[in-house]
């Protein structure tokens, strides 16, 4: 018991993220009181604040909460690090929809020179492609974890806080933004495929942590060196840390397709009563010409 209030009463108070975390957050609720201010007869949904500010308390959690702080001393603290940051946190931040907030609250001029432009270019369009993103998602998943970089990461700390959780958190949102998102996308996603690529992500991530959890030695030296004040061995760390990601990754991922999938259904429901509506419309003109 003396170990784990160790461990959940460890927190940190890195400046770098601090400053950023708040400032992400001020700058959306600054948003969202500019369209309560508005002339809009549409008020912005408190769902979408709700997730927004959900996802910004798990990047607090994960990263200068006990995951944060015991990052470079169990591996398994450091999976669910991951974990929250890619599988919670980012999917959370995109349901918060933060593109569609600042197209409402910004000014007409602010939106047509540089909102809109930057929403329909070329770049936007390539990288929020369905299948781009997923590519992006499993090479920086797989290549992080099965080469040099997640080492080097642990022997420098600054290269962890200012490359990996920023490169993590980025591809993360850059593929559940067409998945998730308000929609409002360079180009429109069919709803098939947004399921398709969550169930389909499921597989590169079981596989990343069943070969974590199934190997026979240390694959990350640090973690064989550093010194525990408590806790399993390092092997045993490595495995609980790769069985964390294999089966709550793919936990996650079905809670996430579950939300894709209720999206489909609510869209054929939105699209049968607009064809109900125009159905409607070409009987009652036909009956009066018929009259």
């Amino acid at each position: 018991m003396h170990h784990w209030w160790q461990f959940i009463s460890a927190w940190a108070l890195d400046p770098l993220p601090c400053v950023a975390l708040v400032v992400l957050a001020a700058c959306y609720l600054a948003g969202v009181r500019a369209v309560r201010h508005s002339a809009s007869s549409a008020p912005w949904p408190a769902r979408n604040t709700w997730a927004f500010m959900g996802g910004i308390a798990l990047l607090w959690l994960a990263i200068l909460g006990p995951f944060g702080s015991y990052d470079d001393v169990f591996f398994w603290a450091h999976m669910t690090q991951h974990l929250l940051i890619t599988m919670l946190a980012a999917p959370l931040l995109v349901l918060g929809s933060p593109m569609l907030l600042a197209l409402r609250a910004s000014s007409p001029r602010v939106r047509r020179r540089w909102l809109v432009p930057a929403m329909r270019s070329s770049a936007a369009r390539w990288l929020t492609d369905p299948i781009v993103t997923w590519l992006l998602f499993v090479i920086v998943l797989m290549g992080t974890h099965f080469s040099p970089f997640y080492e080097y990461s642990l022997d420098h700390p600054w290269f962890h806080e200012t490359v990996e959780h920023p490169l993590y958190l980025t591809v993360a949102l850059l593929y559940y933004y067409p998945l998730l998102g308000s929609g409002h996308g360079p180009h429109p996603v069919p709803e098939s495929l947004k399921v398709l690529s969550l169930a389909s992500m499921m597989v590169p991530e079981a596989i990343t942590g069943f070969f974590i959890y199934a190997s026979p030695y240390v694959m990350y030296p640090f973690y064989a060196h550093v010194t525990r004040p408590f806790g399993p061995a390092a092997l045993v760390d490595q495995q609980l840390g790769g069985s964390l990601m294999w089966s709550s990754g793919m936990l996650l991922d079905a809670a996430w397709l579950a939300v894709a999938a209720r999206q489909w259904l609510r869209a054929d429901a939105r699209r049968t009563r607009r064809l109900d509506v125009t159905t409607a419309r070409e009987v009652s003109r036909a009956q009066i010409r018929f009259l």
